[in-house]
């Protein structure tokens, strides 16, 4: 199996047989034995350069890539002289006719001859396909539909190819005209009083008017590199590289722009498409004169199937001073992870070292590569783009079940934990309240005592501050990132003997499983860091077996960055990276779920006395203090919050209120004197406390829901009445 080929690229050469220059410096005076180098020279020069590289790396090459004009103006002695150079400097090297690719551009064609004709591809022929180099279909003059010996190089047990393409053979054409226009067009440069050398000139340009220098890809052709391709794959169907070649470009490689008709491919969609459908992962190609390396996405219509192709440009020797006509590219990492190596080789100056323009190394894998129903990755610094995203990603049904979501963001909010601007809290606008409500929320997952903890065994902060009653996994993990041993810690939130209960026919135990805080230290290269760029950062990769998007994905952000913030205050780090990755995205569009544990039940678990307050405020006739009135507000609240829960039945389950509620009666009940109004209070939390409990103990179900939503929406609307001043009279 083929894991490394090297390859030269070789492009717009231009040779003539010596007599084009190439202005290297400034010659204001004619001084005898000091000349402008011919382009001949300069390219030979390069070679023995590039051939000295090779030889003290004791590299051997899989072949040369030509891609096109060797020639300038269709000079047979440009085609000539390159292939010899070729051979000449890298037949020690495995270079012979057999591993040479050599595609015709637009110099290399006979100008004005017709397309498809012999004379158009006679120097080209004689000189490449003859001694038996790898040379593209020609239209009309490969006639054969069926794939031949001589239009690919393929490595012997075919884990890469190499595909030429003739893009050249409607360059420099000769334009037709009407039997009207032609016999008067012909005559146009006999213009009274002209002196014969002004005639030829005239009839000269009239001439250029008549051709085109135009850049096709016959379908003709592709349907053949298809034929190709197919019959081309490795015998046991493993990946295979693609490289095409072509003398045109896709997209103009640079900024230097081009005025001139035909400019560009003209069928420039039928070839990109053919690239995408085809799994070009590489091509190369000349005309430009420019030295690039970068990417070309090609996606379908509807803007799916999206295909990657690395496109690599190259330079000449034209221009003052010559460019980088030769590349070095080096395949490494076949079959499975790909890449390539780009050294641009410049013209030398006797005397000096060779110029290799530094490594550009490029992938040709792609991480990202979708299957149907595999993983979707999102990644971003900004937590309101990855929200969006995420919920506009599972809320179509494209997540296709796991779904990654990787915040790269510092951790410059202070105090407050991030929340998403497009995130709903039901009665809530302003920023100070979200924030409170966010708080008060996340802080009641990470306690470790709860007595809640008998309805709801997944409170986070239980599992993993007192896991099995005793272990807290966060000081653990604080005692281990502060020494150098390791710079990984996992804390685990299953506990086998409690979640997987034999004989259940249904198993509940929390979505989040586990987490992964790993100490990242700056680089150690470069200037010396100081201050908080000294620092080491915390990352954290978070998984959950099932995670909904819409409202709990937030409400984990926020309590990861807490405790990520906790133990990076605990090692002298600052907080990282934050990653989740949800084994089943699920965006719920009802109403709250149990993340949203209600306030009640949270007052009722670690501040009791609110409850004390809130119930005599609701059986007193004075005006609230603005104790009262804060935690009477928060009350109806969470009123608004359980009586969104009765609009539709959530599979992820709903906030129930039990402990809270029955809490509050029992101050109520409590109370003396008994007014009307407590005991009205009372006898509804009563009612409502027994379908809560009623729903605690079903299966939770959608009948069951359809049982408890209707009394319990009646519910909450007398209490809801009766905990508003002078409502009840």
């Amino acid at each position: 199996m083929t894991k490394e080929a090297a390859f030269l690229h070789v492009t717009d050469a231009h040779l003539d047989g010596g007599i084009q220059v190439v202005k290297r410096d400034d010659h204001k005076e004619k001084i005898s034995g000091i000349d402008h180098p011919t382009r001949n020279r300069l390219l030979a020069s390069t070679f023995q350069r590039v051939a000295e590289v090779l030889s003290s790396r004791h590299m051997q090459l899989a072949g040369v890539i030509f891609s096109g004009d060797a020639t300038d103006k269709s000079k047979l002695a440009g085609h000539k002289h390159l292939y010899e150079l070729i051979l000449d400097h890298f037949s020690d090297f495995g270079i012979e006719a057999a591993n040479i690719v050599a595609v015709p551009g637009n110099h290399d064609v006979l100008r004005g001859s017709a397309p498809g004709s012999a004379a158009r591809y006679q120097d080209f022929q004689s000189v490449w396909r003859v001694p038996g180099c790898v040379t593209p279909w020609l239209d009309e003059i490969d006639k054969a539909s069926e794939p031949v010996e001589g239009h690919m190089l393929a490595a012997p047990e075919r884990d890469w190819l190499v595909l030429p393409i003739n893009s050249s053979n409607w360059s420099q054409i000769k334009l037709g005209l009407n039997d009207t226009i032609a016999p008067v067009w012909e005559k146009l440069h006999e213009v009274p009083g002209l002196k014969m050398a002004e005639r030829a000139a005239l009839r000269e340009s009239l001439d250029d008017l008549l051709h085109a220098d135009m850049a096709r890809v016959s379908e003709e052709q592709l349907e053949y590199a298809r034929k190709l391709l197919a019959a081309t794959q490795p015998p046991d169907g493993r990946r295979q590289l693609k490289i095409a070649v072509l003398h045109h470009h896709l997209h103009s490689p640079g900024l230097r722009e081009e005025v001139k008709a035909f400019a560009d491919l003209t069928n420039l969609s039928l070839v990109r498409t053919f690239i995408r459908q085809q799994k070009i992962d590489v091509v190369i190609h000349g005309h430009k004169h420019e030295s690039t390396v970068g990417y070309d996405y090609i996606d379908d219509d509807a803007g799916g199937d999206v295909h990657r192709t690395l496109v690599i440009s190259g330079g000449s020797l034209i221009g003052d001073g010559g460019g980088h006509p030769v590349r070095l590219l080096t395949f490494k990492g076949m079959p499975s992870t790909p890449e390539v190596t780009v050294e641009e080789f410049g013209v030398p100056r006797g005397g000096t070292l060779t110029e290799i323009r530094p490594q550009k190394v490029r992938r040709l894998w792609q991480a990202e590569e979708a299957l149907p129903g595999g993983p979707v990755v999102l990644q971003g610094s900004d937590m309101d783009v990855l929200y969006d995203r995420a919920i506009k990603v599972v809320g179509d049904g494209l997540g296709g079940g796991a779904l990654v979501v990787h915040l790269d963001a510092d951790d410059t909010a202070g105090d407050d934990l991030p929340l998403p601007r497009a995130y709903e809290v039901p009665g809530i606008k302003d920023d100070a309240g979200r924030q409170k409500w966010l708080g008060e929320l996340v802080r009641w997952w990470q306690e470790p005592h709860s007595k809640l903890a008998v309805r709801l065994p997944q409170a986070h902060g239980a599992r993993m501050r007192r896991f099995g009653g005793k272990l807290d996994q966060v000081e653990r993990i604080k005692r281990l990132l502060k020494t150098k041993t390791t710079t990984r810690a996992i804390a685990v939130l299953l506990d086998p003997f409690v979640d997987f209960e034999s004989g259940d026919s249904k198993e509940e135990f929390a979505s989040f499983c586990l987490v992964q805080f790993t100490r990242r230290e700056p680089a150690d290269t470069g200037p010396r860091l100081e201050g908080n760029a000294a620092k080491p950062r915390l990352d954290c990769i978070a998984y959950y077996r099932a995670q909904e998007f819409r409202q709990w994905w937030p409400i984990n952000m926020a309590e990861l960055r807490l405790v990520q913030r906790q133990i990076s205050s605990g090692i002298g780090a600052l907080p990282g990276r934050i990653t989740t990755v949800a084994a089943d995205a699920r965006y719920i569009t009802t109403a709250p779920m149990q993340a949203i544990v209600p306030i009640v039940d949270r007052w009722s678990d670690h501040s009791p006395e609110t409850l004390h307050v809130l119930a005599n405020a609701l059986v007193s006739d004075l005006p609230f203090t603005a104790r009262q009135q804060e935690v009477v507000e928060e009350w109806l609240l969470s009123l608004e919050n359980q009586l969104l829960a009765t609009q539709a039945w959530n599979e992820d389950g709903m906030p129930v209120a039990l402990e809270g509620l029955e809490t509050l009666r029992s101050y109520l009940v409590a109370s003396e004197p008994e007014t009307q109004k407590g005991k009205a209070l009372s006898d509804v939390l009563e009612r409502q406390i027994a379908l809560n409990r009623n729903w605690t103990r079903s299966k939770r179900q959608e009948p069951d829901f359809e049982n408890w939503a209707p009394g319990t929406k009646a519910n909450l609307q007398s209490l809801r009445q009766l905990s508003t001043k002078g409502t009840y009279d």
